[in-house]
């Protein structure tokens, strides 16, 4: 089984969903957004809340995951945020 890629947790992405590359927090701070992982899973959060980890996962910076698939480690973590949506309050 290989990593899940970007594009395949982003295919088909609709109702107010917009696909991220990386980089730093789109939304102002305790801005609630649902946010879709490189694994597919989603979860609502607030945006810049420091005690979840959420800025190295906006920003694709998370700690190296080992790959079984290549035996090597691999800069692509699963919660790494791909999309966002930004709920209404």
């Amino acid at each position: 089984m290989t990593a899940p890629t970007a594009g395949a947790a982003t295919a088909g992405l609709e109702d107010g969903w917009i696909e991220w590359p990386g980089g730093e927090c789109p939304v102002p701070a305790h801005t609630p957004v649902e946010v879709r992982y490189r694994d597919g899973e989603t979860e609502l959060v607030y945006a810049h809340e420091p005690a979840t980890g959420l800025n190295d996962w906006w920003k694709h910076e998370g700690e190296t995951c080992y790959d079984p698939e290549t035996e090597g480690e691999t800069l692509e973590h699963s919660c790494d945020i791909v999309a966002y949506r930004v709920v209404p309050a």
